[in-house]
């Protein structure tokens, strides 16, 4: 409809059930005397308060999404609420629902949330609890829901406990590096690792996974994408958290519609593709740096990035930039742009915490891959995939992991080993890259 009133439902004192979705409203104040309403839906209105429920302590069922709520305040005292739905506002806290003690669940996705009550996740009454695509500071976006309408609640409770023995930041950011083959991405990867250029490196398959210390208190894991199309299926599982996006373009990758490797011939995707393929997986609000490589000549960097100015100005966050893998040209901007998009990524989705059990966790595992990584003879890798019994003894080793199962969610969904029951006969994998290889070997 295209209701802008509801006065006429003033005097329905025995009204139980009301749902205006989808209309013109812009206040609920007839309703403040409808002592008897149990059930409310006034999703995708115009409405800036919920002032006029304060005195319904029937409530018990509310829905209002979509509307410019500021402030849950007016529902503190409304003891009977059992479920409520009021993700895709502008509210900053849910601070005045940690006393409703008959709330079982709540939906509060897609708000600028600036903090989480530890006492509304601990609600003993709570049973279901959706936070989808809402950063919170200080929070690990992957001990959130993973869409729309998973919960969060047992990862979230978790994560709370193994904090109760003290946190630590999580140092980690995820770099994405993307574009089409043959183009340098791996160089530029191993550059930023400190590594000599390689002439006539191998095309990378699948993905290479690899870390580097970035500063005081940054970790690089810089995640190499294959270009081949071949490989994009894979893209999808690992670009739906925070990272930031590294976008590698070369004049002549843009020019040509494919590329040959190794008797194969490979088509090219434009820049303005890619472009498209961060914002529908990662969302536009990804920090996004396009960077020309192979500029090996000063008279290389004149030349500016073949897509739209709109295009780029759909991301906040996006530099243009020229690179030389060979000679180390713009290595400084690189660096400097980075730094910028890591300060970016963290001022707006803060750094996350975790709980010094689950960070030494993690610690244990990165060092069994770094181990690994130091063997030449590929023979003698060891942890390149690891058992659930041992993974569960080195969070008993560890301590202060209440639930290994919660904390391995969190470590596949971050991207540091990844693990589906079922798949590799149940074992976790360390050595992604070289999963993924033999995965599309086969």
């Amino acid at each position: 409809n295209q209701l802008t009133t509801l006065e006429p439902l003033a005097g329905l004192s025995l009204l139980q059930s009301l749902d205006c979705f989808s209309n013109r409203l812009t206040t609920l104040e007839p309703l403040a005397g409808l002592s008897s309403l149990q059930s409310l839906v006034c999703s995708y209105n115009r409405l800036t308060t919920l002032e006029p429920l304060r005195q319904l302590s029937s409530l018990q069922f509310l829905v209002c999404s979509g509307n410019s709520l500021t402030t849950l305040e007016p529902l503190a005292g409304l003891s009977s609420l059992q479920s409520l739905d009021c993700s895709r506002n502008q509210l900053t806290t849910l601070e005045p629902l940690a006393e409703l003690s008959s709330l079982q669940s709540l939906n509060c996705s897609s708000n600028p949330l600036s903090v989480l009550p530890p006492a509304i996740v601990r609600l003993e009454t709570l049973q279901k609890l959706i936070i989808f695509n809402t950063a919170v500071p200080d929070i690990p976006m992957e001990v959130l829901s993973k869409n729309e309408h998973s919960s969060c609640l047992e990862t979230l409770r978790a994560h709370l406990c193994d904090m109760e023995d003290g946190v630590d930041p999580l140092p980690d950011v995820k770099i994405m590096v993307l574009g089409n083959g043959r183009i340098g991405k791996t160089q530029l990867c191993n550059r930023l690792r400190g590594l000599p250029f390689v002439e006539n490196a191998d095309s990378t398959h699948g993905i290479t996974v690899a870390s580097q210390e970035f500063g005081a208190d940054t970790l690089l894991r810089l995640w190499d994408f294959g270009g081949q199309d071949i490989y994009h299926g894979t893209h999808a599982l690992f670009m739906r958290d925070r990272a930031i996006f590294v976008l590698v373009w070369t004049p002549e990758s843009e020019s040509s519609a494919t590329h040959e490797h190794g008797g194969m011939t490979f088509r090219n995707r434009p820049l303005a593709w890619w472009l498209s393929y961060i914002r529908h997986l990662a969302g536009p609000e990804s920090p996004v740096l396009l960077v020309r490589n192979q500029c090996d000549r000063p008279e290389d960097r004149i030349l500016r990035p073949p897509v739209e100015h709109e295009e780029l100005e759909a991301f906040p966050f996006c530099q243009v930039l020229q690179y030389s893998a060979l000679n180390l040209r713009g290595k400084k901007a690189l660096e400097g742009a980075l730094e910028e998009a890591v300060d970016w990524l963290r001022e707006r989705q803060g750094q996350a915490r975790l709980g010094r059990g689950r960070l030494k966790v993690k610690a244990r595992l990165d060092a069994l891959l770094t181990e690994d990584a130091a063997a030449t003879d590929s023979s003698k890798r060891r942890h390149r995939t690891l058992s659930m019994e041992r993974y569960e003894e080195i969070c008993a080793e560890c301590g202060g992991v209440s639930s290994p199962a919660m904390l391995l969610d969190y470590l596949h969904r971050s991207g540091v080993v990844f693990y589906k029951p079922g798949l590799f006969g149940d074992r976790i994998i360390l050595d992604q890259g070289w999963a993924l290889e033999a995965v599309y070997t086969v």
